[in-house]
């Protein structure tokens, strides 16, 4: 799972990399920008997978299992969460 949490981060990477490399690059333009949409759409689309799962098992799973863990009210919260596991966890 934490591999999936690297990859995610490293996509993002990617992204931002590719930003800046569009910005030097004016060849192909046209293409840099539409496959930088596309990978933009697929990170938030995946993001937003992410922390509804997390909540998921955090609700159903985690609090089950460990009496002493509250609930998690919204997706924000998993999202902090997810935050700073990839802070403390990434590479």
């Amino acid at each position: 799972m934490i591999k999936y949490y690297l990859n995610i981060l490293y996509m993002i990477h990617n992204v931002c990399y590719n930003i800046g490399q569009a910005s030097v690059h004016n060849s192909d333009n046209e293409n840099v920008t539409k496959d930088l949409l596309g990978a933009f759409i697929s990170l938030l689309i995946v993001i937003v997978i992410i922390l509804f799962i997390g909540k998921l098992l955090w609700n159903d799973v985690l609090v089950s299992l460990i009496p002493a863990i509250k609930p998690a009210k919204s997706i924000w919260q998993i999202l902090g969460l997810y935050i700073l596991f990839s802070l403390l966890f990434g590479r």
